[in-house]
């Protein structure tokens, strides 16, 4: 009789647990990320098993177990696949390349004390993504944008269906990935007629390692801002940007320096500056020091309070819709809600009183409106 193994398998020793969920004080450090997890593919059972004898007490350590354990799991998704070809399973195949993506990305990502170990699983996270993508049943194009001495990667997704269609360009945060948070975003704006066009700037995805995000992030993005306008299936005078944490700080900037291009905004939990970055927690200031490649957190505060600010810039013009969380502890909602009052034109609202940064919680409530207001603001009754 054939057995068919199981992820639990990974960890033999742990079956004499009689109960499949996670211990409270391990529960409680995750919590956070759970949501954003399953957002980007991954499920209960999953984060059950992975996380099954982790013993860690608080979010600031035992990131390197957190980090090992996931990428096991990657690891094992990542054989399922291959076993999948074998047997010409493409759905499955599909499924599980997605899975491991996403196990080695929340793996690496609040991981800070081993630069080579986290890299090599970040390589690994576009490996994957870009091996499942074959097996989608919709189209990516990987496509690469000439910046300066380098090639930025980054994917296409265009709109089912005739076109010229609006088109959605998203931006990174500092930690999120493009083949697993914005491609998640991305499969819902795509669902409502939208193309959408993802990349990895300098200090961001594969270039992260060795290249520091730009303060002046403007110079990134207009030769991306171009390519997107040459696309023959984009029409260029229905353009949006979307970006969720200093994500979403970067397309108000972007917004208020390309006024002419760039029609909507959406804006997750992004602020108005980062004066108050040595009241931020251990964790976000060492992934701000790793993107920008900061050695201090006094060089990175200096860098904050001197750059990462919309202070001398106009108010953008574009609609613009905020998502935002009152309690949010990362960016102070005074902070997000001076964007709103810096903008210039038509503006709106999501706001959730007692959740966290990007509102995780409420994925499910706000995604679908967010890209439902998308729609709207491109829509050529506006233009």
């Amino acid at each position: 009789m054939q057995r068919i193994t199981s992820l639990a398998d990974m960890r033999p020793e742990e079956q004499q647990l009689q109960m499949e969920r996670l211990p409270p004080a391990t529960y409680e450090a995750c919590e956070h990320f759970i949501a954003r997890m399953q957002l980007g593919g991954l499920e209960w059972g999953d984060i059950t098993h992975a996380l099954l004898g982790l013993k860690k007490a608080s979010i600031y350590e035992g990131w390197d177990d957190w980090h090992d354990r996931w990428a096991g799991f990657g690891q094992t998704y990542e054989v399922r696949a291959e076993e999948a070809e074998r047997q010409g399973a493409r759905v499955t195949q599909r499924q599980w390349l997605l899975k491991a993506s996403a196990c080695y990305h929340y793996g690496q990502f609040m991981f800070f004390d081993d630069e080579e170990k986290k890299f090599r699983s970040r390589q690994k996270v576009t490996e994957l993504f870009q091996r499942a993508l074959p097996y989608l049943d919709h189209e990516i194009r990987m496509l690469s944008v000439p910046y300066q001495d380098l090639q930025l990667p980054a994917y296409f997704m265009p709109a089912r269906g005739p076109g010229p269609s609006p088109c959605v360009i998203l931006v990174n945060a500092l930690e999120s990935s493009t083949e697993v948070e914005m491609y998640s975003f991305a499969k819902e704006f795509q669902a409502r007629g939208c193309s959408v066009f993802m990349f990895d700037g300098p200090g961001q995805g594969l270039l992260s390692k060795d290249h520091p995000l730009d303060p002046r992030f403007e110079r990134v993005f207009e030769p991306v801002l171009k390519t997107v306008m040459n696309l023959p299936e984009v029409d260029p005078d229905r353009l949006g940007l979307c970006g969720a944490s200093f994500g979403g700080h970067l397309v108000s900037r972007l917004a208020a320096l390309f006024p002419r291009e760039i029609k909507a905004v959406i804006n997750i939990s992004g602020g108005f500056d980062h004066d108050a970055f040595l009241d931020m927690n251990v964790m976000v200031r060492k992934d701000f020091r790793h993107v920008f490649h900061q050695s201090s957190d006094e060089g990175m505060a200096r860098l904050a309070k001197e750059s990462l600010h919309l202070r001398d810039l106009p108010g953008m013009t574009a609609r613009l819709l905020m998502v935002g969380a009152q309690k949010d502890i990362i960016i102070p909602y005074e902070s997000f809600l001076r964007v709103m009052e810096w903008a210039r034109g038509d503006t709106a609202l999501i706001t959730y009183p007692g959740t966290r940064h990007v509102c995780t919680s409420y994925f499910s409530d706000y995604v679908p409106r967010m890209t439902d207001w998308m729609v709207d603001a491109l829509s050529p009754t506006r233009h």
